[in-house]
């Protein structure tokens, strides 16, 4: 059996992470608001937050040990892709998690404290962030920028998945090993293991813009080293929170996300082709 506890590790403490945050802000809000309208004790918030910590970290043990599992060998068997793929490898971790947490809560007496004015709409908080997570997240309005090669030669469109779910960028679904190329002139800034990225190589560029090539198997560039278009910086791999031998490319602008499909010169956006046939048809009515 094949088993990675760093990478379980790094995966469970991302979901850790990205849930505390979002639930202390939401105790803090939803505190301050009910104590202003009907004089809410804030202490009784103390617990609640600690008993949904508790939760939270159960919640993303699960998430990630279900992860490795479904990438090592539930994909062999159930060989689900995209939104449907995500949506039964989620939910049942939450309500696992749920029913793990109700049977082991008279272990820590503070569990049991209840408060429906606080607790019902952090329930429905954390449902959203799930959700949030688990859809895809674009951005709009991206500034005009460079046209980008391909950074994989020969791939199968088919295989090219824009804006994959549960992160934001492309991936180019190839064995591992095949080779990957920088898009532009630019810069290394990164080139090495990076978290859940895996094996990580990202390249600044000219207007502020950088890409980020992630999950390699291996990186063939240094950190602070000048790269043409067109040059090696690594292969395909499956490293970091991978569900398969891929390439996960992003394009961002001061850092910031945007939709790398913007800018690669072989494709054009779905939107443009939309209004391509919408024109067509309106011809062929006239």
């Amino acid at each position: 059996m094949r088993c990675s506890y760093s990478e379980i590790g790094e995966t469970a403490i991302g979901w850790w992470l990205f849930f505390s945050g979002n639930l202390i802000l939401a105790v803090v809000t939803i505190s301050v608001l009910l104590f202003f309208k009907m004089g809410f004790d804030l202490r009784l918030a103390i617990p609640i937050l600690l008993k949904w910590e508790i939760f939270i970290t159960v919640f993303s043990l699960i998430i990630a040990n279900v992860l490795h599992l479904h990438k090592y060998f539930i994909s062999r068997i159930l060989p689900v892709k995209g939104f449907v793929r995500i949506t039964l490898l989620y939910l049942p971790s939450f309500w696992f998690a749920i029913l793990i947490f109700s049977y082991t809560s008279f272990l820590f007496p503070f569990v049991r404290m209840w408060n429906l004015n606080l607790e019902s709409p952090l329930g429905f908080v954390m449902l959203f962030l799930l959700f949030f997570r688990m859809r895809a997240q674009r951005n709009i309005n991206d500034p005009k920028g460079p046209k980008l090669r391909l950074p994989i030669e020969d791939f199968n469109k088919s295989k090219f998945k824009p804006f994959g779910v549960f992160h934001p960028g492309v991936d180019f679904e190839k064995e591992i090993g095949t080779p990957v190329y920088a898009v532009a002139d630019g810069k290394v800034a990164v080139s090495w293991p990076y978290g859940m990225n895996g094996n990580m190589v990202k390249i600044k560029h000219e207007d502020k813009f950088s890409t980020a090539y992630t999950h390699l198997n291996e990186i063939t560039v240094n950190c602070g080293q000048m790269v043409k278009e067109g040059d090696l910086i690594g292969y395909t791999g499956n490293t970091g929170h991978s569900f398969t031998p891929h390439l996960h490319f992003e394009v961002r602008y001061r850092n910031r996300v945007t939709d790398p499909q913007k800018y690669l010169k072989e494709f054009k956006l779905k939107d443009e082709k939309f209004k391509k046939k919408k024109g067509q048809k309106k011809k062929s009515k006239k």
